[in-house]
């Protein structure tokens, strides 16, 4: 089941929790508590110094993800539990996207992409790449559909789980969704930026996966270098440019106007079509504001546009 999230921020107190057996160090944690929420709760079971605010465990012997979360759950009840493991590279935002998916109606946990298996990379299979996590994760956000995809297990790097909802499945028999975001992703810092192995006899393949048409984005974006901008992920406005798509003085406009105003992200709507056939609005591209690569949208129209109309 697949559905698009609407960009909300979550109202309920938040816990974050940092766990695992690498220790990070102080700066590591500050960017972390800069993206979480200033009244939350800081819960640290990693090795790292200093932070006497923090409440630290010992949980003994829980080892996984689940049974982790389950302990949070009973020691700070209602509360919604951000989950990072010490060796997490966040990108910007990326707490902020995980509470979101909370928002919606029957979501309990919300994971991220990782590169830990192979059902949550981005990355196509037979390929290697080089490029650092955080452009990976601009490039994940600017070609997903913020899409919410349903999984059997969550990204051991960084997730969010539901407080209400945790009380309401360990009290009944109530059931609710586990999903991975399309639109973050989050590495491992002692881990290469690698792509799954290929797993499928080519005889017999399997049905595509939900992240296909994310996976081909990705490989062409980091096969040539670029680094979307992710319009409306921090603070900044986005503008929107609307041009037909016959390039000219206008779109020559545009593409030096982006680049020289960063006090804003851009995005570009161009029509594309036919000078010939006299289609000129037969599709739609919607594209960041360097107007390179291939395009964030593409919408056919079911009736082309062929002359100026009153209404349409």
């Amino acid at each position: 089941m697949l559905r698009t999230i609407v960009l909300k921020s979550s109202q309920a107190p938040v816990c974050l929790c940092v766990y695992g057996a690498n220790a990070c160090t102080g700066t590591w944690l500050d960017a972390a508590l800069a993206q979480a929420p200033h009244d939350g709760t800081l819960v640290l079971i990693a090795a790292i110094p200093g932070f006497p605010q923090a409440q630290r465990l010992a949980v003994g012997d829980i080892a996984t993800l689940p049974a982790l979360v389950q302990d949070l759950a009973g020691r700070y009840p209602g509360q919604h539990l951000l989950v990072l493991r010490s060796d997490a590279i966040l990108p910007g935002q990326a707490l902020s996207r995980l509470l979101r998916a909370l928002d919606e109606p029957d979501v309990l946990a919300a994971g991220a992409l990782d590169a830990l298996d192979p059902k949550r990379s981005p990355f196509p299979s037979g390929t290697a790449f080089g490029m650092d996590a955080t452009q990976v994760d601009a490039i994940c956000y600017a070609y997903s559909f913020r899409r919410l995809i349903d999984a059997d297990d969550i990204s051991p790097l960084a997730s969010a789980w539901h407080g209400g909802r945790l009380a309401a499945s360990r009290a009944t028999s109530a059931t609710f969704r586990k999903v991975t975001l399309d639109h973050l992703y989050v590495a491992a810092s002692d881990l290469a930026l690698r792509e799954p192995a290929p797993v499928d006899d080519p005889r017999d393949p399997r049905p595509p996966s939900p992240l296909s048409a994310l996976r081909e984005q990705v490989a062409s974006a980091l096969a040539n270098h670029r680094r979307p901008t992710c319009a409306g992920l921090d603070a900044r406005p986005v503008l929107l440019h609307v041009l037909h798509g016959w390039g000219g003085g206008a779109e020559r406009w545009v593409r030096d106007f982006c680049a020289s105003y960063t006090q804003a992200d851009h995005l570009v709507l161009l029509a594309r079509g036919s000078h010939a056939r006299k289609q000129h609005g037969e599709w739609l591209e919607l594209h960041d504001g360097t107007l390179q690569g291939p395009p964030l949208r593409r919408i056919a129209l079911p009736n082309p546009i062929a002359d100026t109309a009153i209404e349409d």
